[in-house]
């Protein structure tokens, strides 16, 4: 079966994320070159066949916006899809790849040791051909890709680790910054079991910026005549200032937005109700979406033990508030949302690749006593 480690990868439409498990059997995060936890998914080029990726290319993205990529995960599968950089196209595999190959260099810089073996995790709802083109990017960055795995499953993987023996029946609502997808998971011992997914690859945190973009770019319209959204630089720049606008109503009743444009100033302020009423439709497709997949397997949201909230985009206070008010109960905030479906992704690497890694041994022995601890509680309701 191999040995070694697995590397297990979050491919995200916005942020990446890479984990391994350690030798005492814990899934952790592998921090990339900047020591950060999450990479963006953001790729800068600056000549022919020469480009940056993560952190240092964002820093290009107002700059010179013409040469950056962002959200490619989009577009993986699309056989006539490409871009062009430098007289040079490149398809979504391969601009994915170099996305890739930054993690797995980065892994190998933190850990002291090549990294070939890894898993890469996908949104449930991916077919055959985006599956197909993600696997490709992983074999052109250079790794031996294991399997390709749902992130949904990977997260409740993630999740169920400390209550391993235990029959539980869960919701993951994934809402990433490019793509969404609710997925109803069975947990009975160590088989994750999906029982109904559904999802939308065009519906993400990119689509909350988007609205807010729009919101701001019209108030200026209707003030000086000009449209920021014109100009490429501008309107990256104002983009940012969403971007950070939206993460800052998350934590506070308002944010402020400046806008400059040919020579015009405005300050616009917009508070978490306005943003809340923007995005209202938004919401209701998430949890249309959650009502189509309990219905599909024929669940009520009484059925389900839990509801995991994965994807940096349910921090937004809506979204949580949202799936308390259909659910009746508190979703679960026990994992980080950035990080649980690359933690695990590397626990399902080893669970599926390394059955004899030594690090499942404790993993074995809790399933062992909580087996003995229900046949010893049966056999007291039997006397």
């Amino acid at each position: 079966m191999g040995d070694g480690l697995v590397l297990g990868i979050d491919l995200g439409t916005t942020y990446s994320a890479m984990a391994i498990v350690d030798r005492f059997g814990k899934p952790v995060i592998v921090p990339n070159a900047d020591g950060h936890p999450t990479t963006p998914s953001v790729i800068h080029f600056y000549h022919r066949d020469a480009c940056v990726v993560g952190e240092e290319a964002v820093k290009m993205v107002v700059v010179d916006p013409t040469n950056v990529v962002r959200f490619i995960k989009r577009s993986m599968g699309e056989p006539d899809f490409t871009l062009e950089f430098f007289g040079r196209s490149y398809t979504p595999q391969e601009l994915s790849a170099l996305i890739l190959k930054k993690l797995k260099e980065d892994a190998e810089e933190a850990l002291g040791q090549d990294i070939t073996d890894a898993v890469i995790t996908v949104p449930a709802y991916f077919n055959s051909a985006q599956r197909g083109a993600t696997a490709e990017a992983g074999e052109l960055a250079g790794l031996h890709v294991l399997s390709i795995i749902n992130e949904p499953t990977t997260a409740a993987i993630a999740f169920g680790l400390e209550r391993l023996g235990e029959d539980r029946k869960l919701m993951v609502f994934d809402l990433g910054g490019g793509t969404f997808d609710v997925t109803l998971m069975q947990i009975q011992g160590v088989s994750f079991r999906t029982l109904a997914s559904d999802g939308n690859a065009e519906l993400g945190g990119k689509d909350w910026d988007d609205r807010l973009v729009n919101h701001v770019a019209e108030q200026f319209v209707d003030k000086f005549g000009e449209d920021p959204r014109d100009d490429a630089h501008r309107y990256q720049e104002l983009y940012e200032r969403c971007l950070h606008a939206k993460i800052s109503l998350s934590s506070r009743p308002r944010a402020v937005i400046p806008v400059t444009y040919k020579g015009h100033r405005l300050v616009i302020s917009v508070t978490r109700d306005e943003f809340e009423g923007l995005t209202r439709d938004l919401v209701d497709q998430c949890a249309d979406t959650c009502r189509l997949v309990l219905e599909r397997a024929q669940l009520d949201w009484s059925d389900l033990d839990d509801v995991l909230l994965v994807g940096g985009s349910t921090r937004m206070p809506m979204i949580r508030d949202r799936i308390a008010a259909i659910s009746g109960r508190q979703p679960s905030d026990t994992l980080n949302p950035d990080e649980c479906v690359a933690l695990g992704a590397a626990l399902a690497g080893v669970l599926r690749h390394r059955p004899d890694h030594p690090a499942l041994l404790g993993h074995r022995q809790m399933l062992a006593r909580k087996a003995q601890a229900r046949r010893s509680a049966q056999r007291s309701e039997e006397r």
